[in-house]
């Protein structure tokens, strides 16, 4: 069973190699979280909001990020998006380029 902490506030935490796979964080208000290495395959992530949250090396395959705020969001070209889902509110850093995902 997959881990459900939709519309909590996750903040300062320590997820590095942590296995979220599957996990659901609909609406969650994350900040400063470390998910360096971290399994975040097949996620849930509709309408939360990333801020100084790093994903170096993060497994994001098949996450869905629609109306996603990750604007504040660290090393994202570090992470594997394929296959994701995402929308026109899906807010990506300046820095990220969306042309990889498609």
């Amino acid at each position: 069973m997959a881990a459900n902490l939709s519309k909590a506030n996750i903040i300062d935490t320590d997820f590095q190699k942590a296995h979220l796979n599957s996990a659901i964080l609909k609406d969650t208000k994350i900040n400063n979280v470390n998910f360096t290495d971290a399994n975040l395959f097949s996620a849930d992530l509709s309408g939360a909001t990333l801020i100084d949250t790093d994903f170096q090396g993060a497994d994001l395959r098949r996450t869905i990020l629609s109306g996603a705020d990750l604007s504040k969001a660290k090393n994202l070209n570090e992470a594997n998006f394929s296959n994701i889902e995402y929308d026109e509110a899906t807010k990506f850093p300046s820095y990220f380029n969306t042309e990889n995902l498609k």
